[in-house]
Formats: C-alpha cells, sequence, structure tokens
C-alpha cells in the first residue's frame, strides 16, 4: 500500500486549497482521533497526538473547533464509493492514555442536502488494542459492545432513524455485522496509547449505495 510520511505535510499544506475543493465534490468517509474529552464521556488525560503517515486517498488534518485543543484532535478523510475500500493511517501520542477512535460520515457542507452516511467493518490496531472491531457483538440495546454511538445535541438535520449511527446485518465484508454512521450520529471507542509508539488504524468503508 502507497504511503504518505509525514515530511510531505508541508507540501499537502501547499496544495491544501486544491486537494479540499477536488474533494468536495465526492463524498467521504471520515475517520477521527481524540485525545481530550467527548460529550458525556468520564473525564479523560489530555493527549497531544500527531500524524505519522496515511494511505493513498487520504488527506490528513488537525481539526480546529471553538473550545478544543487542535494539537489534541486530528481528521482523516478518504474519497468513498459504494464498493469497499481499505483504508489505513499511523499516528502517535505525545504522552501515554486513551484516545478516541471515532467512525464518522460525510460532514455535511449543504444543510439541505441529504447526509452522506458511510459504512465501516473489519477495523483493526496495531500498537494498541481494539475491542469487537467487526461489531459482531452487540448489547442489549443494539450497540456493538466496546463502542459508543454519539449523536450530536444540536444537530442540523436532526438525528432521526434515517441517519442514525445503526447496524447492518447484511452488507458486511467480515463476519455477518458492519456499521453504518453519520457525521452527526457516529461511533466511537477509547484506546489505550503509549507515548510515543506508533498506533496503526486500518479499516474497511464504503458509502451506503
Amino acid at each position: 500500500m502507497n504511503r504518505h510520511p509525514i515530511t510531505w505535510i508541508a507540501l499537502v499544506s501547499v496544495l491544501s486549497v486544491q486537494v479540499l475543493c477536488a474533494a468536495s465534490t465526492s463524498q467521504r468517509a471520515q475517520v477521527e482521533i481524540v485525545g481530550e474529552r467527548l460529550s458525556g464521556q468520564a473525564d479523560v488525560a489530555p493527549v497531544n497526538v500527531d500524524i505519522v503517515e496515511y494511505s493513498e486517498g487520504c488527506f490528513a488534518t488537525r481539526i480546529d473547533l471553538p473550545l478544543c485543543n487542535r494539537n489534541r484532535r486530528i481528521r482523516f478523510r478518504y474519497s468513498a464509493e459504494p464498493d469497499w475500500r481499505d483504508g489505513s493511517f499511523t499516528f502517535k501520542a505525545q504522552a501515554s492514555g486513551q484516545v478516541a477512535l471515532i467512525l464518522r460520515g460525510q460532514d455535511q457542507e449543504k444543510r439541505d442536502k441529504p447526509p452522506v452516511l458511510v459504512i465501516y467493518d473489519n477495523v483493526r490496531v496495531t500498537g494498541a488494542e481494539i475491542k469487537n472491531g467487526s461489531f459482531e457483538t452487540l448489547d442489549n440495546t443494539g450497540v456493538p459492545v466496546s463502542w459508543k454511538v454519539f449523536n450530536e445535541p444540536k444537530s442540523e438535520p436532526p438525528v432521526d432513524d434515517q441517519n442514525r449511527a445503526t447496524i447492518l446485518t447484511s452488507e458486511a465484508i467480515d463476519g455477518k455485522n458492519c456499521v453504518r454512521v453519520g457525521y452527526n450520529s457516529s461511533l466511537y471507542q477509547l484506546i489505550t496509547v503509549e507515548a510515543e509508539k506508533p498506533v496503526t488504524v486500518s479499516f474497511f468503508y464504503r458509502t451506503v449505495e
């Protein structure tokens, strides 16, 4: 698999306007690493995170949000189609602790358009431990064990049965289950990381047909 080391980030930054313009016309899967407290989550010690490398077709950036620390949030966007694709990225934490691995759909640039929903399956991690990465084990509410659903409290459009994170049982690439998420209804898992130890996350993804 072709990879883009962090030494290329300067070049990517120079071309970011062109890349973002090209990406805006396609559908995207979005995976985030967050080293600070999420809404509704118990307090977690802050952890700064760094991008190491990522697979071809990915655009990696830090996340700038009000009241958030950009050094603790990184986003990996992948061009997505209705066929399954395999994506991966590697990051490092500057201190030992926990970070959130978040699976999302595409953020909506036009609120009058239907949300872009993304399906994920077979999430694998090296350098740390992921639990229930193929979503085969569910709790009594239908949520994958070791994962949590996060619904944006002031979502626009509102989270409903059409765009809510949910398990699918007929379209998996590994086992029986896969998960469908939107941007405002995502799925995340806390993973424990060691200081300066590279962690590689790999997964299959596609859009809903």
